[in-house]
């Protein structure tokens, strides 16, 4: 397996579906409990690029690829390079065809390597961002059986393995298989990895070293990574409710690199929630009209349910049905957890239920357990939904929505004394968990 000349990604399913983007390894980097919080400065050539610049680069890249796959088909590389660069649009895009199309290309690239070889890393890699985590152990299994691995090879492997302990809810083996990879290699996705652990754990401040540490160290600096590093720092800004920094984060991302929609849509979501709802409703309709985003069309929809606008509301939601349910028929283990949201908000919580269970089947960590339990109580079983946030929690599952789910199971099964104190055990974690209106409730997903 050769060692790879590209970019590497890797999706973990919390907060939105975003592709993690490492854009290069190094051999050191700072620990992040000495990291500086503050980002350094962007290069000048890169301060505020623009996503339609980023975006006419991957297609030129996207192009480039086909055409070697078609002058030298034979050669398996040429397919995973074409594979990698479908990846790196859809980071940009969030194109379901992108991962059809990538794919496709392994698929023949996998025809043509020889028995031992193959673009298996790059297909665990994309088996891990589709959310197909039986394919993600084969192919992995299929790297370990290399004869000579390379020192990366390795290591991406060994945080995959990582990845498939956070997944399956055992945070403590993801941790410890994170920190045998340092000891391996180190490179920026690997600090995300470690900071997207302590984030989902609630460990916010440690969450946030590791952020800074990742951009800071990156010798290849871009304003796709930026902007990522901006969208979790202020995400974690937001789950500590603290709305006026996540306001300006976004707001930062946006300057950084103008014109990206996933940045617009966390700009909208403020927005919404700083209470200039009429402008947000445009955000979002805008976004919706520019990329299809049916994300981007549930949220119009709740927005204008919540400002007493049934028919605008039905229309979109909709309109986001038909493309949740076409995307559902493309890739149902990707899209499973983003219906579920949609169903619970405008749908059938029966079906909801089922798919959230199905979900925790797959991968039975926090998100998907929380995810259910709110399914439960959409259901009328609350009994369910407090027996799975009290799992979620003793496997070390962080944040508030854990809490607030719990506080409403507790409350329904007429338990007040104990609702009380989980509202509580929210408040302290995030002073704003209770301010949203429930109109708004999934802005922050």
């Amino acid at each position: 397996m050769k060692v790879w000349r590209v970019a590497k990604w890797l999706v973990l399913p919390l907060l939105v579906a975003i592709l993690y983007l490492f854009a290069a390894r190094l051999s050191f980097f700072d620990e992040p409990a000495t990291a500086p919080i503050a980002l350094k400065a962007m290069p000048e050539r890169l301060a505020g690029s623009s996503y339609a610049k980023s975006l006419a680069e991957a297609d030129g890249l996207v192009r480039q690829r086909q055409d070697r796959t078609k002058l030298l088909p034979d050669d398996w590389l040429n397919w995973e390079d074409l594979a990698i660069a479908l990846l790196s649009r859809t980071q940009l895009t969030g194109n379901y065809d992108d991962f059809t199309s990538a794919q496709a290309a392994l698929d023949a690239g996998f025809a043509k390597a020889v028995t031992g070889s193959g673009p298996h890393l790059v297909a665990a890699s994309l088996a891990l961002s589709t959310h197909r985590l039986d394919d993600v152990r084969r192919h992995l299994d299929a790297v370990d059986r290399f004869v000579v691995p390379d020192k990366p090879t390795v290591s991406e492997a060994k945080a995959m393995r990582g990845d498939l302990a956070l997944f399956a809810g055992r945070y403590d083996e993801a941790a410890k298989l994170y920190a045998e990879t340092r000891a391996i290699d180190m490179w920026p996705g690997l600090l995300y990895r470690q900071g997207t652990l302590a984030f989902l754990q609630g460990r916010f401040d440690t969450a946030k070293s590791f952020y800074a540490a990742a951009d800071n160290g990156n010798p290849l600096p871009s304003a796709t990574f930026r902007a990522g590093t901006l969208l979790r720092l202020g995400e974690i800004a937001f789950a500590q409710g603290n709305w006026a920094e996540a306001t300006r984060l976004y707001a930062q991302a946006e300057r950084e690199f103008a014109g990206s929609p996933r940045v617009s849509m966390r700009v909208a979501q403020m927005q919404a929630l700083n209470g200039d709802v009429p402008g947000a409703i445009r955000r979002f309709e805008s976004l919706a009209n520019q990329t299809n985003w049916p994300e981007a069309m549930d949220k119009a929809a709740g927005l204008y349910r919540a400002t007493g606008n049934a028919d605008a509301s039905r229309a979109w939601s909709a309109k986001a049905s038909s493309l949740w349910e076409a995307r559902m028929a493309m890739l149902p283990a990707t899209t499973r957890g983003h219906m579920v949201e949609h169903l619970l908000a405008f749908g059938d919580p029966k079906r909801a239920l089922r798919l959230a269970g199905e979900d925790v089947q797959a991968r039975p960590y926090g998100a998907t357990q929380v995810m259910l339990a709110k399914a439960w109580l959409a259901n009328g079983r609350p009994d369910h939904a407090m027996a799975l946030c009290n799992k979620a929690l003793a496997q070390g599952w962080g944040g508030a929505d854990v809490w607030v789910t719990k506080a409403r199971a507790l409350s329904e099964l007429g338990r007040q004394d104990e609702a009380e104190e989980a509202q509580e055990a929210a408040l302290a974690i995030n002073p704003k968990a209770s301010d949203k209106s429930p109109a708004y409730a999934w802005l922050d997903h």
